[in-house]
């Protein structure tokens, strides 16, 4: 098999892997858990879905009736939803966090609720090595601003989405399910 061939197949491969990715982004059940409610979305399956979240010891970070959308603000990767408890001190090497987004599209007369929870690793110190690998320098010659973070740690921390926790999803969508009656 010549050079040229090689190149022409590996090429098709890496496409199609690229356009499989591209067509699971977006609201899909490869991407979030979903439950179909029986009602069209209204503002009272919108306050279940919030009054959900509030009621598993969730903040709400982001609020959008209009769009339906639900996101939580991050909380301990080591809550446990079911019982509503958070560990009393976290150790030290607990880098891991969750953020749950909830997604409400009417969809053929019903309503079908989306549900992430995305479980997210502290990669801050892989990012600054990366970043000095790149041509940049851990010298202090520079202020904070001037490297583009912040003075602040909640500003200057980088989180990466590593897993989803599925069992999280399916704990807050029965929540939902029972407060909508379906």
């Amino acid at each position: 098999m010549n050079l040229v061939t090689r190149l022409a197949r590996s090429t098709t491969v890496i496409l199609l892997l690229l356009s499989v990715g591209c067509a699971s982004a977006g609201l899909s059940p490869a991407n979030f858990t979903v439950r179909t409610v029986s009602q069209t979305a209204s503002p009272e399956l919108f306050d279940h879905a919030e009054a959900t979240l509030v009621t598993l010891g969730l903040s709400i970070d982001r609020r959008d009736p209009a769009g339906g959308v639900l996101t939580s603000v991050p909380f301990d990767a080591a809550t446990d939803l079911a019982s509503r408890r958070t560990p009393a001190i976290p150790g030290p090497h607990d880098r891991k966090r969750r953020v749950a987004q909830l997604h409400l599209t009417d969809e053929a007369g019903a309503t079908r609720v989306y549900c992430k929870v995305a479980i997210q690793t502290q990669v801050t110190q892989t990012y600054r090595l990366l970043a000095i690998d790149q041509g940049g320098s851990d010298l202090p010659d520079k202020t904070p601003i001037e490297y583009g973070g912040s003075p602040g740690t909640r500003q200057d921390t980088v989180w990466q989405t590593s897993a989803r926790d599925k069992a999280a999803e399916r704990t807050i969508l029965d929540e939902i399910m029972t407060r909508a009656g379906g």
